[in-house]
Formats: structure tokens, sequence, C-alpha cells
């Protein structure tokens, strides 16, 4: 079986090498094909050195990207993992006995590392996803079943990755690997974790607006945490900062929700005085 893994770049010279050096070692051989959008720090030159395939998607985001690899590929199998993530040598073998078994899509699980407290908190939030699919998407995918899907849903600057495991999981049964993906968090910080979940705001928006705040709601509210809240205080200090990231996440997506919901309602009132 033919397995080719897509990698989406963006100024990711800190991580990217590593994360393909992982898929090189794997213990089935892999394609990899690396899809950049404009980096200005040595991205390429790492991706040239490492992948099979090297391409520019421009300036269209995570999706347009992925979508943009599968098309040139020819694999029986298509795996998608970001440049921030380390595979353990077993992934892809994992994920083939998956697919061999009668699955159509396989979720591998990911663990958080990083150099500060809250990277720990982010590491300590996702070993609550253990055994859980929701909270976590597919990531790999028989290509002829991911080409039906449709792909991932370039109308999504974000949770496209759960839009994608909603349309395959339509198809057919989700395999889960033993293996597992290991998450760069690095010198991860509380205020830059509020920002990038803020610059989610707008696709998660897209995505309430085209699937339903019932599908939403599984993606964001799917952590066993939810169900049983005092599970974090097995780690006082772990649970207090998991508790903090999630106010503070959720503070900045309605923020940033809030905001471009009055700029657009300010731009149809301005566009109705105009026509006056």
């Amino acid at each position: 079986m033919d397995v080719e893994v897509i990698v989406p770049t963006l100024n990711a010279g800190r991580t990217l090498q590593r994360c393909l050096e992982s898929l090189q070692t794997q213990t089935t051989t892999v394609r990899v094909t690396v899809v950049d959008c404009g980096s200005i720090d040595d991205t390429l030159s790492i991706a040239k050195k490492y992948a099979d395939r090297v391409l520019n998607s421009g300036h269209r985001g995570v999706s347009a990207q992925r979508n943009l690899g599968a098309l040139g590929s020819k694999a029986d199998l298509l795996g998608f993992v970001d440049a921030d993530m380390v595979l353990e040598v077993g992934v892809v073998s994992d994920v083939v006995d998956q697919i061999s078994g009668g699955a159509v899509g396989v979720v591998v699980p990911e663990i958080s590392f990083g150099s500060t407290y809250w990277a720990r908190v982010r590491a300590y939030e996702r070993s609550f996803y253990e055994g859980v699919d929701s909270p976590e998407a597919a990531r790999f995918f028989i290509r002829d079943l991911f080409v039906q899907a449709g792909g991932y849903d370039e109308r999504l600057s974000a949770v496209e990755d759960f839009a994608m495991d909603r349309a395959i999981r339509a198809l057919g049964p989700i395999g889960r690997t033993e293996s597992i993906i290991r998450h760069d968090e690095g010198d991860l910080r509380f205020l830059n974790a509020c920002r990038k979940k803020a610059s989610y705001a707008s696709g998660m928006s897209n995505y309430l607006r085209i699937y339903g705040w019932h599908e939403l709601r599984g993606f964001l509210f799917g952590r066993s945490y939810f169900r049983k809240p005092f599970s974090l205080m097995r780690e006082p200090r772990l649970g207090l900062g998991v508790i903090a990231l999630k106010f503070g996440e959720t503070a900045a997506v309605s923020a940033n929700i809030a905001r471009e919901t009055q700029k657009k309602t300010g731009l149809r009132v301005f566009s109705r005085k105009q026509s006056d």
C-alpha cells in the first residue's frame, strides 16, 4: 500500500526538520510532500532537503495546502500532519494495519511537549483525550474516499480537520493507532495561546453557519473533563492551568467573533446609508 504524507508549512523552520526526519524513519516507506504558502524563513531549504515534493500554494490557507498536496498524489493512502509534529516510528505501519482491517480513516493520538508551564498544561489537557475520538480528528484516509468526501473544506480557516473527520466518518469506520504523534508546543505562553485560538474565530463562525451548532458543540465540548470537571484536580496546579487556559481561549474567541460581527453590521449599515 503506497502512503503519502502531506505537510502544510508557513515559517516552520524551528520544527520542520524533526517532523520530516520522523517521516523518513517510519518502519513503512512514506512519500513526503511539503506544501508551503509563503514562508520567509528557512522552511523551504529544509523541505527541499528532506521531502520528495515541495509545492507552493500561494496564500490560500491550510485547507488549500492540504488539498493541493492530495491533488497531485497517486498514493493509495493519504496522511496529513503539521510541521510541529513528530511521529513515532510505528505510526504509519499502525495506520496501514487499521486500513487493512477495514477502516476508511485513522486517528493518531497526540501528546504535547514543550519548555514552559503552559506547554505542560497543554500536555495535561491532551492526556484527557486518551481513548476518546471526539476531540481528535482522523488524519489518514483512503485516497479515493478522501476525494469522495470532498477533501478539506476551503471555506474554513479553523476546525477544518474536524469537518473532514465528520465527512469521512459518514463513509465508514474510523481506526485509531497505538503509536502516537508528539506535538511540539515550544515555549508556549498564555497570551500566545489565546491569540492563536482567537485567530480561529472566523473559521468557527463559518463552521457554525455551514454545519450548525450541534456539530460544533461536539468539537468544543467533547472533552471528558467537561463531563467530569473534578478529574482535572488529580494534578491541581496543572488542572487550574487548564481551567484558566480554557477561559482565556474562550474569551479571546468570543471577543474576536464580537468584533467581526460588529464590523459586518457596521458595513451593512454603511452600505444601506450609501444606497439611500
